[in-house]
């Protein structure tokens, strides 16, 4: 009698009777489709949209007129309680945020 048969969980044919029980792709090209299609599937919602991700990297405060204040948008000092506001209306988001002093 034949054992159980396992299949790979991207393609679904058979893995070799000699697959160690940890393996549940039958190649690396699946394996790779398999994790990335995954990635993909955890940034939809239960509904299908995909999420709002948001990332800021502001200056720190004190340090915006240093580095650009020649830029034309420059408009002074990053209002840091502004920006975690609109952050916070994002599915997800990050900011860098450490100081060097």
């Amino acid at each position: 009698m034949r054992g159980i048969v396992r299949l790979c969980q991207w393609c679904r044919c058979e893995l070799p009777a000699t697959a160690p029980t940890w393996q549940r792709h039958c190649s690396k090209a699946c394996r790779q489709r398999w994790w990335r299609a995954r990635k993909v599937s955890l940034m939809e919602g239960a509904d299908g949209p995909p999420k709002r991700i948001a990332y800021a990297d502001p200056p720190f405060p004190g340090m915006a007129r240093k580095y650009y204040q020649h830029e034309p948008t420059y408009a002074g000092e990053v209002d840091h309680r502004a920006l975690l506001a609109e952050l916070v209306t994002f599915d997800g988001w990050a900011a860098t945020c450490a100081s060097w002093r």
